[in-house]
Parts: C-alpha cells; structure tokens; sequence
C-alpha cells in the first residue's frame, strides 16, 4: 500500500508494518499494536525455538520513524501468539513504551526482563488514555481453527501464567485475550480488529 503523498498538519496517521502492527499517531503521541518485527522462518517454526530479533526490531522502528525524538507511548499486542506479542517486550524497553495487555502478554514481558513499571494488564472495556487517544479494549474471540487439532494446540488451555523466556517454542506463545480494539480521538474513532473470529 503506497504511503499519502501529503500528510495535512494536524492529522492522525496509521502505517502498517505488517501482520496485524499499526502504529497510530496524531503528530503529538505515538503508539502501536502488537510491534512484530521478527520473522522466524518455517523450519525455525515448525523444528526450533523462537526470539525475538532484536536487529529486525531496531530496523522496524526506524522504518517507523520512531526515536527518542518521536517516542512511543504504548505497544498494544491484540493477542498473545508469538507473531503477536513476542517482540513487544523489546520495542517497549527499546522505547520506554507501555506495554498493555492481557496477563498472558504481561509474562511475555516479564520473561523478557521489562521493568514492571512498563507493564500494564488491562480488563475489558478499561478505558485507557493516551494523549488525545481513548482506546477500549473489548475481550473478543480470536479466529476458530477449522482444524480441531491446530485449534487445540493454538487455543486450548489459552494463558500463559508464568513468564515466559525465549527461546521458547511456537506453543509456548497462547493466544491469552483476543482483544478488539475501539479507539476514539477528537479527529474521529475505529476499531482494530485483530483476528478474524471477533465476536
């Protein structure tokens, strides 16, 4: 997708940089969903375990213009599957970002070492302000496997409730809340939705 060629001052902005990440800015605060920037190959998926790259992370934040003069408030992981959460630990230390989400996301954090200050659980419907942004987090339901075996692996038993040190293995990421997410913001209002199987 080709980027505006003129932004209007004044304007909220959303880039995508894959997957499900968006950041969103309006000029005075920036912040972004899930902050995936590693790309584990297949057999490195399907044999291995899995880190995040902190190289790839460093790259996909500057690809994203932020920096310690473009800071980043929070990074919202919308689920807690690795190609989700597993890099939002760094981007929020790399950032000074709170990292927001389930319990599950949280103890992606706290096995990557994120001071506690930078992590925040948040419960359904929480508002939750940052700057001129008023997101609400809506529990939902993330896509239903059609196979009943990927479905048990990817969403039976869904949280993750101790943290979790990478390298770690596809399974050990559960998906933990499925989260939809209203924003609202003077310039106007959407929903991310970050899985196919919302309710």
């Amino acid at each position: 997708v080709d980027a505006s060629a003129e932004i209007p001052a004044g304007s909220v902005t959303v880039r995508w940089s894959g997957t499900t990440t968006l950041v969103f800015s309006d000029g005075e605060t920036t912040w972004m969903t899930d902050g995936w920037f590693s790309r584990p190959g297949p057999m490195r998926l399907l044999l291995g375990e899995i880190a995040p790259d902190v190289a790839a992370i460093e790259r996909g934040l500057a690809r994203n213009g932020i920096d310690a003069l473009h800071p980043l408030a929070a990074v919202f992981p919308v689920h807690s599957h690795y190609d989700h959460a597993m890099d939002a630990p760094e981007v929020a230390r790399r950032t000074g970002a709170l990292l927001l989400g389930s319990e599950s996301t949280a103890n992606i954090g706290r096995g990557w070492g994120l001071a506690e200050r930078q992590i925040r659980v948040v419960r359904d419907r929480e508002l939750i302000l940052l700057g001129k942004f008023l997101i609400t987090p809506i529990a939902s339901r993330h896509f239903q496997f059609p196979d009943p075996r990927v479905r048990e692996r990817a969403l039976g038993d869904p949280d993750i409730t101790e943290p979790l040190v990478p390298p770690a293995e596809v399974s050990a990421y559960k998906v933990g809340v499925a989260w939809v997410l209203h924003v609202a913001h003077p310039k106007g209002s959407w929903l991310v939705v970050g899985s196919a199987g919302y309710l």
